[in-house]
């Protein structure tokens, strides 16, 4: 079976599960079409660094690489494709050829449905019911809102399948601090969406806090939360830093015991819970994002609404009184990643799966992560 993967560009999101499905199909079974180019922000953090592979092509760079990529594009037995390129996609399943379309979700907040009625939007949504009502055509969802919002536009629940981002596995041995206090992380862009004073404004109303706070990152809102936490945190319990390159995360998220993620609906996935799972870092999640997708609520980290800062709050105050629990989310998270939302065992579900639909045989069934239904 060969297999095109389209993506935007070369992203260490995406790298890992690209080298298990080259592994499972072979060398010369696999492609990885990066569309774009990274902008510089990115290049920094190290997003380009294996894109001198031999079986990474990039159409937007290179004349040979592009047409290479129509001959894949057309020849190759199964495509997955990251990009909006619906009149190339039509014209594939209407020749018989699978393709898996994989997206985050459509409409985000806070527009949301409304950009339905703007003009380009109102015309993908026309292309994309047709294209969804062709069997050949399947979807991959980054997370339940990325479902959700395209069954709004078109409902073909059959071919869609459980989806998200695949990180590296551990490489880190779990080296938590045996001091007696809480260690928080958060790393990211410093967006509004991103709602990152609401972990500040949990952690200001617990008393006699022995909790420590690590905020890796830039961006607008960071001198507006360097302020807040100035005003609401004390001296010596938190601290601001600057990016690190994307491998350098799981390295610190490893000394660190709890990861929370509060953004908004706006985060499509947010693969640093992925990456802080596969270390032992308790995931604590809001439903907004993505990722809240693959936690079991108690039992391998703990959920809470967009917004509601005080009930984090209580989460934060358990954790860190209860070091048991704390341990037992630690340690079930990481078997979460490892034996359901890791990289191989998402490419063995999705080969199993192609292979079935190719055959014309029933698909295997998954009740949990990848290609599940």
């Amino acid at each position: 079976m060969k297999i095109l993967h389209v993506s935007n560009i070369v992203s260490p999101h995406q790298l890992p599960l690209a080298h298990e499905l080259r592994r499972i199909v072979g060398d010369g079974n696999y492609i990885y079409a990066a569309m774009q180019l990274p902008d510089k922000e990115r290049k920094k953090l190290g997003w380009d660094s294996d894109d001198a592979e031999p079986w990474i092509i990039s159409p937007a760079k290179s004349e040979q690489d592009r047409i290479a990529f129509e001959l894949y594009w057309k020849e190759f037995d199964v495509v997955i494709c990251g990009e909006r390129l619906f009149d190339e996609m039509a014209e594939r399943v209407r020749s018989g050829k699978l393709c898996f379309y994989m997206s985050e979700r459509w409409w985000k907040p806070p527009i949301g449905r409304l950009r339905i009625f703007y003009p380009p939007y109102y015309r993908m949504v026309k292309k994309f019911k047709t294209l969804s009502s062709n069997p050949y055509f399947h979807y991959l969802p980054t997370g339940r809102h990325a479902s959700k919002d395209i069954q709004f536009v078109s409902d073909f629940n059959e071919r869609i399948w459980g989806w998200g981002y695949f990180t590296s596995s551990n490489i880190y041995d779990n080296q938590k601090s045996k001091n007696g206090s809480l260690n928080v992380i958060w790393a990211g862009r410093m967006l509004k969406w991103k709602l990152v004073r609401d972990i500040i404004r949990a952690i200001s109303v617990l008393p006699n806090s022995n909790i420590n706070l690590k905020l890796i990152g830039e961006g607008p809102e960071r001198s507006s939360l360097e302020k807040l936490a100035g005003k609401v945190l004390i001296d010596g319990t938190y601290s601001f830093n600057n990016f690190l390159p994307v491998k350098k995360i799981p390295q610190v998220m490893a000394i660190n015991d709890v990861y929370v993620l509060p953004s908004s609906e706006y985060e499509g996935w947010g693969a640093v819970i992925n990456e802080a799972m596969s270390v032992g870092c308790v995931p604590v999640v809001s439903r907004g994002a993505g990722a809240a997708a693959m936690i079991e609520d108690g039992v391998d980290g703990l959920l809470f609404d967009v917004g509601d800062w005080r009930r984090l709050s209580e989460i934060l105050y358990t954790l860190s009184v209860d070091t048991d629990y704390r341990s037992r989310l630690s340690n079930n998270a990481k078997i979460k990643i490892e034996e359901v939302w890791s990289p191989a065992v998402a490419a063995e579900r999705f080969v199993d799966v192609a292979k079935s639909l190719i055959n014309g045989d029933e698909p295997p069934v998954f009740l949990d992560g990848p290609m599940s239904r």
